[in-house]
């Protein structure tokens, strides 16, 4: 439904604009995001491709091999960051941790996914 014409669509073209305005932030919410995708960070390593339609985690695409990456920061085991072993903190995300994307996902080894999808890149990131 957020398939819209604006311009073609004399429904959606009238709603009131706070309704209007309520859709525009909601397309653009699910849209596949773009600044996970790029290499503006120069500390992280060149991610894997990701083409818009294998973003969201429901695409099948067993053939995706994202580059491994934590930041040497974040290796160092500073205060801020979650340990290394994903399963310590587990429940901790279940119980305590929210996002407000959607519920928090994990992989096959236990880790947390990114709730936009997928990104070219696992791991830790700078995040911690």
């Amino acid at each position: 439904w957020l398939d819209v014409d604006p311009d073609g669509e004399p429904r959606y073209a009238n709603l009131y604009a706070d309704h209007r305005s309520w859709v525009d932030r909601v397309a653009h919410a699910k849209a596949p995001h773009m600044n996970a995708r790029t290499q503006q960070n120069p500390t992280y390593p060149h991610r894997a491709p990701v083409h818009d339609s294998l973003v969201p985690w429901s695409a099948p695409w067993t053939e995706y091999s994202p580059v491994e990456f934590t930041h040497s920061d974040v290796r160092s085991a500073p205060a801020w960051a979650d340990t290394s072993d994903a399963s310590g903190i587990h429940a901790e995300l279940c119980e305590k941790r929210l996002s407000y994307e959607s519920p928090i996902e994990f992989d096959d080894s236990g880790r947390p996914r990114n709730p936009r999808g997928r990104t070219g890149i696992t791991g830790r990131g700078l995040l911690g």
